[in-house]
């Protein structure tokens, strides 16, 4: 299934270093992610040192997302983000969109 493009919202930007970012509020977690994994708690003690650590030092690691804005790596570093009360994230985006490869999405987490 092909998703048009004219409705495609232009959510990411890229800077001049090539570097991507997106709104926090943007990304969506992959309903997948739980069912591979235990769901995130919020209240875990490694997202809460996690978020403090990003707080501290930034993110480091940018979070791999599809064109669609779904997270394809960095549920936890999504977390610890939203914990950390950060408007903006770096990302890597893959050149996919998740309603495009809904049957093998889960293959990519």
């Amino acid at each position: 299934m092909m998703t048009n493009k004219a409705t495609r919202p232009p959510r990411i930007e890229i800077g001049q270093d090539s570097r991507s970012e997106m709104r926090l509020s943007d990304i969506k977690p992959s309903p997948e992610n739980d069912k591979l994994y235990a769901p995130i708690n919020l209240d875990d003690l490694s997202i809460i040192a996690l978020a403090e650590s990003i707080r501290e030092h930034g993110l480091r690691e940018p979070i791999v997302v599809t064109l669609d804005s779904f997270i394809v790596s960095g549920h936890r570093r999504y977390a610890a983000c939203v914990l950390a009360g950060l408007i903006r994230v770096p990302v890597r985006v893959e050149q996919i969109w998740r309603a495009d490869v809904p049957d093998s999405f889960v293959v990519l987490l």
